[in-house]
Order: structure tokens, then sequence, then C-alpha cells
């Protein structure tokens, strides 16, 4: 069985929470992502945003080029520790209908874990596809700002 470190990204984009919002859109389109971890000046992960959180939160309080990160994202995200098992990626994401995990070690964000990292690092089609199904059907959840 694959371990997170195996499998995750270990170069991660990130941003401040202090970065706009048009920032973080920028980044996402021009490295083809949907979610960036938000890291404080220590780089100890303080949230993500995804690019759902900027379409709905960032047009609810207002669609100009003041809104920051901070004001979007989602602080105290879920994360997973890099010798934690894929299997146990698999669990989290299905149960907490999220697609991505930030990857934490001593408090400092070393990587993120997509689904698509699990397809690609041997993990069971059956984990897969039941974590797909979960986070696609299970919409209320997700509209309930989990990430």
């Amino acid at each position: 069985m694959a371990r997170v470190r195996e499998a995750m990204s270990a170069r991660v984009i990130t941003l401040s929470p202090n970065d706009s919002v048009k920032r973080a859109a920028e980044l996402m389109h021009d490295h083809d992502i949907g979610a960036l971890p938000v890291v404080g000046n220590d780089g100890e992960l303080i949230g993500i945003v995804t690019d759902r959180d900027i379409v709905i939160r960032s047009v609810r309080i207002g669609s100009s080029g003041d809104v920051r990160v901070r004001d979007v994202m989602t602080p105290n995200p879920h994360t997973i520790h890099p010798d934690a098992s894929t299997r146990e990626v698999a669990k989290i994401m299905s149960e907490r209908q999220i697609r991505r995990l930030p990857v934490v070690e001593q408090n400092r964000l070393v990587g993120i874990i997509a689904v698509k990292d699990l397809t690609e690092h041997g993990e069971s089609m059956k984990y897969v596809d039941t974590v797909i199904r979960e986070v696609s059907e299970n919409g209320a959840e997700h509209r309930a700002e989990i990430h």
C-alpha cells in the first residue's frame, strides 16, 4: 500500500492570506488547478481556497479587486501526514466530501494530494471510485463549506 509521501505533489503553489482573490484565480488558471493552500509567514498552513470558494464567497461579499484570500478561504482545512496510507486519504476524502488534502508535517505544508494522485500511485480503483462517487453525489456537505 502506497504512502502519501509517494503519491503527493511536493511542489505546491501557495497563497498568502493577503493575496487578492484575483491573484488566486490567475494562479489556478495558469496552473490548471482547483485549490491553493494558504500559508502564513512561517510556512504554516492556515487555510485553503478553492475555485468554488472564489466564485461563491467572493460574489457574496463583493467582486471588487479588494477581496482578499483570507475573506474567502476555508480556515484550518483537513490535512494528512506524509506517512499516512493512500487508503486513509481515500477514506477521509470520501467521508469529508473533498477532492484534495494538504500534506502537513511538523505544522508545515509539505505537499498536497488529490484524487487523481491516488489513481496514479496504485490505490485500488474500488477506493478511488468510491471517493469520486461520494464527492460528486453529495454536494450538500460541500455546500456547507467543508473542503
